[in-house]
């Protein structure tokens, strides 16, 4: 009978989609792995600095000899943005003890800093920015977007809002609005009053998309959103709940 523990045989690392492939010797039970266990370095031997251990990835593959790793948006971010994991000679894995189980409970085999395995193949981030998230306050006359990266640029102008997904009724892009802030991959935008007037008229008050216009946003990369691309996400929306004042 077959005793031996399963082993990684190879990864690939696609820092676009924020994929990670972990190819095993056996079918291993996606359920039982922790992404803590691994660590990606610059070398097969890497000080502490050189190296970062993943925190909140989780499989999205079913069980199989090849798991995929959706890399979550903080990993996803730092990975990005690290001075190792630029190319396939700069990229390694680790793996600690027991990071997964077979399909008999059986756990995988350590590989440890000294001994990491590069990177099969690699793949840099080719592609601009994609919503993660959206709410728009109507109280506070805010929009604030989060990122699935993080941007380095944003035209509030390039911004449109539409009630649905696929051939909207009703549309309004942002015309008097400005950026407030660009923290990592979360930008604030301060509403003009004539948008959030706009938005009211257009009856984008309740169910609402997003869309990314032509040149609307680029990442640490300079890759821009190049054609209009709608963003799946239905934002949260919190209404005007506000009395009109009479201010002269």
């Amino acid at each position: 009978a077959d005793t031996s523990p399963p082993a990684l045989v190879a990864f690939d690392l696609n820092l676009g989609t924020s994929m990670l492939s972990l190819v095993w010797s056996k079918p291993v039970n996606a359920s039982t792995l922790r992404t803590n266990q691994i660590t990606i370095q610059g070398s097969s031997t890497a000080l502490a600095t050189n190296t970062f251990t993943l925190t909140g990835s989780q499989a999205l593959s079913p069980s199989s000899a090849v798991l995929g790793v959706t890399l979550s948006i903080a990993d996803g971010i730092f990975l990005r943005m690290a001075t190792f994991a630029t190319n396939r000679n700069n990229t390694f894995i680790t793996i600690g003890s027991s990071a997964v189980l077979d399909l008999r409970q059986r756990p995988s085999a350590e590989i440890a800093n000294g001994m990491a395995q590069q990177v099969r193949m690699f793949t840099a981030d080719n592609l601009p920015p994609k919503v993660e998230s959206f709410t728009l306050d109507f109280n506070m006359g805010m929009l604030n977007i989060t990122f699935d990266e993080t941007v380095t640029s944003l035209n509030p102008r390039a911004i449109q809002l539409q009630n649905n997904l696929v051939s909207p009724t009703s549309s309004y892009a942002l015309q008097y609005s400005s950026l407030t802030s660009i923290i990592e991959n979360t930008v604030t935008i301060a509403l003009g009053l004539l948008d959030v007037d706009n938005l009211e008229i257009a009856s984008l008050t309740n169910i609402t998309y997003i869309a990314l216009l032509a040149g609307s946003t680029s990442d640490i990369f300079n890759n821009t959103v190049t054609v209009a691309t709608v963003q799946t996400p239905i934002g949260t929306i919190i209404p005007d709940t506000v009395a009109p004042s009479l201010l002269s």
